[in-house]
């Protein structure tokens, strides 16, 4: 004959169900609720049934016996069960507990070795599954990796571009260099009466007018600096660098004196 399994299946609430919550608040109720659920188990191969069979002088005896708990707390569990419907006598010595009735379930040896093929079976099904994902969730990561690079790629062409933008802005944004423009004698005159100095305005112009407007061998950049060189020179009016012979300007002796800062030996 082929070996058979049960189980009690309680409630996901069991212990939230309001008859069990009163039965913890008594004093010792949580021995008295272990009390019950060993009940419960012992009568699951029996439908829900305890029979009492006489062992002990009393049924709450026999049971406390079986059930390997103290004769005094069985007496109080069986006393409250009865109190809330949770244990009925059916008499010639067998007691029904409704809730276990309710909750047992079983199943031979056979249909247990089929449900663990089922269950094993479907546990491969889902590795394979799980491989497959795997897979897919690999060459989803290789993908965008790949999108990755390529963002990566677009963002330096991105940055160079800006980088080259900011360039060009610097540089149209930097002051072009202004061209020089030679002064009129009146501007020499006006820049020269700002600063309180004697230079000569007409020599000052006529001597950069007879040297192409250079300082030295260069285009000359500033012509105000040429005339705070002058100034601080001390070349104004005098006549260092005016030829003795013709009272015309001596531009040789002119460009030395510039260049020597006015000293002469």
């Amino acid at each position: 004959m082929a070996k058979r399994f049960f189980w009690l299946k309680l409630k996901e609430d069991y212990f939230d169900s309001p008859r069990i919550k009163k039965l913890r608040r008594i004093a010792g109720g949580d021995t008295y609720t272990v009390i019950y659920l060993k009940m419960q188990l012992l009568s699951i191969k029996n439908q829900g049934v305890i029979e009492y069979e006489g062992i002990e002088p009393t049924f709450c005896e026999e049971l406390a016996l079986k059930l390997n708990e103290e004769p005094e707390n069985v007496e109080v569990t069986l006393s409250y069960l009865a109190s809330q419907g949770l244990i009925e006598e059916s008499g010639s010595g067998t007691y029904l507990l409704p809730e276990a009735l309710r909750g047992i379930g079983s199943e031979n040896e056979s249909a247990e070795r089929v449900r663990a093929f089922r269950g094993k079976k479907a546990l491969q099904c889902n590795d394979s599954v799980t491989g497959s994902n795997a897979l897919e969730t690999k060459g989803n990561s290789l993908e965008t990796a790949s999108n990755t690079d390529i963002e990566i790629d677009i963002d330096k062409d991105i940055d160079i571009d800006i980088d080259r933008e900011i360039e060009k802005k610097k540089k149209a944004d930097k002051p072009a260099r202004a061209r020089f423009v030679k002064p009129t004698i009146e501007e020499v005159q006006a820049y020269c009466r700002e600063r309180g100095n004697s230079v000569d305005a007409n020599r000052f112009v006529d001597y950069y007018e007879a040297n192409g407007w250079k300082v030295g061998k260069n285009p000359m950049k500033d012509w105000k600096a040429a005339i705070r060189t002058w100034e601080k020179n001390g070349y104004s009016t005098s006549q260092k660098a005016q030829n003795s012979v013709t009272g015309t300007l001596d531009f040789e002796a002119m460009e030395a004196y510039l260049h020597t800062g006015g000293h002469h030996g």
